[in-house]
């Protein structure tokens, strides 16, 4: 009788063990408030640690000189002439180190055409392309206008003579890289 009794209770304590370590389905084990709120300072301090360092990065001051040369084109003459505002002020503002055949018949573009030995109806098909290409590229589209020091600030016209930057390009590469523009030489 005594080893029924030993094999019952035994029977018993294994059915106890095997259901301790399994928590009964939908009971949920409270935490004390306690322990929940040093959990919670404890995390809070690793996310501010996480976190701080970009915080400061993006507020940090920058040792570069603010750029106040963006400005928004809003209509492309030619392709290497727009008109923009810069500055709230409406300018016209003429490419730097390139020249773009024009796009019209006149002097000026017999003389490109001969500088560069190409046919008259050639080099003012080229300057509607150049005109047609910056058109799509930059209008109606914010631009970077970086003044040149070694330059002078506008031309004969008053139109600002400015290197023009667009997407980190600069637009006199992209159109010299196309074929669409020649370097500039004064006639």
């Amino acid at each position: 009788m005594q080893n029924a009794i030993t094999e019952d209770s035994h029977n018993g304590i294994a059915a106890v063990l095997k259901t301790a370590g399994r928590k009964p389905v939908g009971v949920r084990i409270p935490r004390p408030p306690l322990l929940q709120f040093y959990f919670f300072l404890y995390m809070i301090k690793y996310i501010f640690i996480l976190l701080f360092p970009l915080f400061l990065l993006s507020c940090s001051s920058s040792t570069e000189p603010q750029d106040e040369s963006n400005a928004y084109c809003y209509y492309v003459i030619d392709g290497d002439s727009y008109r923009c505002i810069y500055e709230n002020d409406s300018v016209e503002v003429r490419l730097l180190y390139v020249d773009c055949y024009e796009t019209y018949y006149s002097e000026r573009l017999t003389k490109q055409a001969e500088r560069n030995n190409i046919s008259l109806d050639s080099a003012l098909k080229l300057g509607l392309e150049a005109k047609r290409f910056v058109k799509d590229l930059i209008e109606g589209k914010n631009i970077e206008l970086i003044r040149i020091d070694d330059e002078p600030d506008k031309d004969v016209y008053g139109r600002l003579l400015r290197v023009v930057r667009y997407e980190g390009c600069r637009l006199d590469s992209i159109l010299l890289k196309n074929g669409l523009a020649f370097e500039y030489e004064p006639f």
